[in-house]
């Protein structure tokens, strides 16, 4: 009886551990760990839906998502970084136009990859010059780089590296989290303080003016 009752506990227990992962691959959207073809049908919303549902809120985010749409549709913009078989025409078609590269993640099972707000082909980094491949977005960086009221926490972010690595094998810069602070559900905690000089100094009640207005 003793063995019996071990035996089960040894089952439920390997159950716990392994239905899982079997379930995920099997009957899940990752039906395999590593798709040599790519992922560009691997629907992202069974596991995800939190995401969309999250763009797909208000108006607003809803603009933003379909201007992703557009760009990932756009082929003059989109062919040289991003894979040719992407589709824009599904409700996850809009997860691949930051998550599917066209040389995709050789360190991720499902070769996913993360393209931050602040990638060169999308809005651009702190340089305060036009540096990125979409004309409609190419402002966003050299605009929050140069004075702006987001331009300290901005400017700060991007001088310290992310753990995220860019298609050449460089890592990002944190900057991108300026914009996920302000348009995301991500919480971000920030400590202001007020700029201190001497009212007899001209010269940084100037700069102050020009930074701040």
């Amino acid at each position: 009886m003793r063995l019996t009752y071990l035996l089960l506990a040894l089952i439920l227990t390997a159950g716990i551990f392994a239905l899982p992962n079997i379930l995920a691959r099997m009957a899940g959207s990752h039906t395999a760990e590593f798709n040599h073809t790519g992922v560009m049908a691997l629907n992202c919303l069974p596991c995800h839906s939190y995401i969309y549902d999250e763009l797909n809120a208000t108006q607003a985010s809803r603009l933003v998502l379909q201007k992703h749409r557009n760009a990932a549709g756009n082929a003059s913009y989109a062919s040289g970084w991003l894979h040719p078989n992407v589709t824009n025409t599904t409700d996850y078609g809009v997860c691949q136009m930051c998550h599917v590269a066209k040389t995709p993640s050789s360190t991720a099972h499902t070769q996913i990859v993360v393209r931050v707000c602040t990638d060169l082909n999308c809005h651009g980094n702190n340089a305060t010059t036009n540096n990125t491949a979409y004309r409609d977005a190419g402002r966003v960086g050299p605009n929050l780089g140069s004075p702006n009221a987001h331009e300290a926490w901005f400017d700060l972010f991007s001088g310290q590296l992310a753990s995220y690595q860019n298609e050449s094998g460089s890592n990002y810069t944190k900057g991108y989290w300026t914009c996920v602070g302000c348009h995301t559900h991500v919480e971000v905690s920030l400590n202001l303080s007020e700029m201190v000089f001497a009212h007899n100094n001209a010269s940084a009640f100037e700069n102050a003016s020009k930074r701040y207005t």
